[in-house]
């Protein structure tokens, strides 16, 4: 529904309140049939799945697959199994350290975003109280002002000299005048001058507002769900990785049918050819690669955790290093919502 195009009275009307809000009774019943106001992330990864995420590499599949075999091969020849138990453990510090970095970063994140729920002002009860932004629902008459964040989508019914920042939403880094009017025609969202919208915030002046959406149905809700299917990128480290796992892979395979051919030709035991070549394609896996890149990656994101910095997942303490240019547009928000020109070319 389009609550721009509707006057206050309609606002009223169609939300079941008035401009003294609702009563604590209603808002309870309300907040049980709509949720609370957040964003709802994509669900959340198990420990245990984190942690057999990190076997998903082609050098680490590798490497087991090279255990197994020397572990059969050990059997067979009836030899102690140091060489899978060494690459065993390889396989699983790597996966110990890459998870134990991922969990740090998860844990780091989870904690900011539980500061994110912030107290708001709203009229409930015919009367001015305090509560917690999760607990607003439709039909709540918000009390804002300067530096408050607006908490959801709302109709302005009141406001003094309003200005509202909203580079979050919009892209747009110059505060956008708001008015309470009544506007008839279809107006994109950048010039709804009657609605305020969560996660903008107020720069100058106040306002009261009737409540419209809360949560997944506001706007930064919609941006959030529309964005919910994770793209996964591959860093030129494991490209990288790959390629040179895959060229190995070619190596070893040629290597072991040529040493087998060879034994054949010269009439070797059949046994005694296979366990030659199954040790050569063993001895040819580099065990000690992935542990390696590991450790250097978690010692990027051990630096950058100095600096202020949460990251996520490894590989991209590999990919930042790779950044020569950032590319933003007019608003440059991923600074300080400013930008100079220092330099211009053109065409002569």
């Amino acid at each position: 529904m389009n609550y721009y195009q509707l006057s206050k009275e309609e606002i009223f009307k169609n939300l079941n309140t008035n401009s003294s809000g609702l009563t604590q009774k209603e808002a309870e019943t309300r907040l049980r049939k709509d949720g609370k106001n957040i964003i709802t992330n994509h669900k959340k990864k198990t420990r245990l799945k984190k942690f057999l995420n990190q076997f998903k590499n082609i050098m680490i599949i590798i490497l087991l697959i090279t255990a197994v075999i020397s572990g059969a091969v050990s059997k067979i020849n009836k030899e102690p199994y140091t060489d899978t138990i060494v690459i065993l453990m390889i396989v699983i510090l790597n996966a110990v350290l890459g998870f134990i970095e991922q969990q740090k970063a998860d844990n780091a994140i989870e904690k900011l975003t539980n500061l994110q729920t912030k107290k708001v002002k709203i009229k409930r009860n015919q009367q001015i109280m305090l509560i917690n932004s999760e607990e607003i629902v439709k039909g709540d008459v918000l009390v804002l002002e300067a530096g408050d964040i607006v908490p959801a989508d709302a109709r302005i019914t009141w406001e003094a000299s309003l200005k509202i920042d909203e580079s979050t939403l919009t892209g747009e880094s110059i505060p956008i005048e708001k008015k309470e009017i009544e506007i008839k025609s279809t107006k994109p969202l950048s010039e709804r001058k009657n609605m305020i919208y969560s996660g903008t915030s107020v720069v100058y002046g106040k306002c009261h507002a009737i409540v419209c959406e809360t949560g997944q149905k506001t706007e930064f809700g919609k941006i959030a769900e529309s964005i919910k299917t994770e793209t996964h990128e591959i860093t030129p480290l494991q490209q990288k990785i790959t390629e040179i796992s895959k060229f190995l892979s070619w190596i070893v395979v040629i290597a072991v049918i040529c040493v087998f051919l060879i034994g054949m030709i010269k009439h070797m035991p059949i046994m005694e050819v296979v366990m030659l070549s199954i040790s050569l394609a063993v001895a040819a896996i580099p065990e000690g690669l992935p542990a390696v890149v590991t450790i250097m990656l978690s010692m990027g994101v051990t630096s950058m955790s100095k600096k202020q910095a949460l990251i996520r997942k490894l590989n991209a303490v590999e990919t930042l290093g790779c950044t020569q240019v950032i590319c933003t547009d007019k608003t440059g928000t991923l600074t300080q919502n400013k930008m100079t020109v220092v330099e211009s070319s053109t065409s002569d």
